[in-house]
C-alpha cells in the first residue's frame, strides 16, 4: 500500500560515504510532526528538518524504501546494483558487537582466548516449553548488534555433544536488522541427559561478513570438471 509520508522522503533520499556510511533526506513540518506515525524499519536522528541514519541502518532504510526511491528518483537500478558495494565501506569501519542485557542476570558473550572464532554465549531461563516437538526454547537475556557490513551464526559449543541435547534448528542466522533476544531451541536427544542446569554456556556466536548480490536466473551453467558429482563422489 502507497504511504505518501514514505514517498515524500524517498524522493530526498541522499546516500554519503566519508568515514561511514549516512542516509538523510529533507522533509517538511508536515512529515516532522508525523514522525511517530510513519513505519520507518530504523529510527532517524533528526536535525531540523533532516533525517539522517548512520550506518548499515541508513542501508536498512535505503532497502526498505527502495521501490519509492526507484519511481521518485527515476532509478532502474536494483539496490544491490546500486548500493551492495557500500557493504565494503561498511566493513572497513571499526569493528564492535554492541550487546544489551534486558535481564540483570544475563551474561555477556566472551571468548576463553582473543583469537577463538566464537564468543561463548549462556541461556539463563526457559522462554517456552514445548517450542516444538520435544523442545524447549531457552532465552540468554541478550539483544545485540553486529557490527556494520556483518551478520551473526549462532552454533553450538563442541562440548555440547556430550550433554545429551542438540540446538534444533542446528544454526542460528542472526540477522543484521533483528533487535529480539537471542534464543536458543535445545532438543533432548538422550533419555539419560541430565536435566540443564542453568546458566549454561552451550552455544556461540560468529561474525560474519554480509554480502548483497542480485539473483539472475540463466538458461546454462558452464560446466565443469567435477560436474554433477556430489555426496561423496570425490572419495571416501
Amino acid at each position: 500500500m502507497s504511504n505518501p509520508y514514505l514517498e515524500a522522503i524517498a524522493k530526498t533520499i541522499d546516500i554519503k560515504i566519508t568515514h561511514r556510511v549516512i542516509v538523510s533526506a529533507t522533509v517538511s513540518d508536515e512529515i516532522l510532526s508525523k514522525l511517530n506515525e510513519i513505519p520507518f524499519n530504523a529510527k532517524p536522528v533528526v536535525e531540523n528538518h533532516n533525517l539522517l541514519w548512520y550506518g548499515s541502518d541508513g542501508l536498512f532504510l535505503v532497502e526498505s524504501l527502495w521501490e519509492y526511491i526507484q519511481k521518485t528518483q527515476n532509478i532502474s537500478l536494483t539496490f544491490a546494483q546500486k548500493y551492495g558495494r557500500i557493504w565494503s565501506a561498511l566493513r572497513k569501519t571499526p569493528t564492535t558487537l554492541q550487546v544489551s542485557k534486558i535481564v540483570p542476570e544475563a551474561i555477556i558473550p566472551s571468548k576463553a582466548h582473543p583469537l577463538d572464532t566464537g564468543y561463548d554465549i549462556s541461556v539463563i531461563r526457559v522462554v517456552k516449553e514445548n517450542f516444538g516437538p520435544g523442545v524447549t526454547l531457552y532465552g540468554t537475556g541478550l539483544i545485540i548488534r553486529p557490527p556494520d557490513g556483518y551478520y551473526v551464526d549462532m552454533v553450538a559449543r563442541s562440548s555440547l555433544c556430550k550433554s545429551g541435547y542438540f540446538v534444533a534448528n542446528c544454526v542460528g542466522i542472526i540477522d543484521a536488522q533483528y533487535r529480539g533476544e537471542l534464543c536458543v531451541p535445545l532438543a533432548k536427544i538422550s533419555p539419560d541427559a541430565k536435566p540443564l542446569e542453568l546458566p549454561a554456556r552451550i552455544v556461540q556466536i560468529i561474525i560474519r561478513e554480509l554480502h548483497v548480490c542480485d539473483i539472475e536466473e540463466v538458461a546454462d551453467i558452464n560446466s565443469t570438471s567435477r560436474g554433477t558429482g556430489g555426496f561423496g563422489s570425490s572419495g571416501k
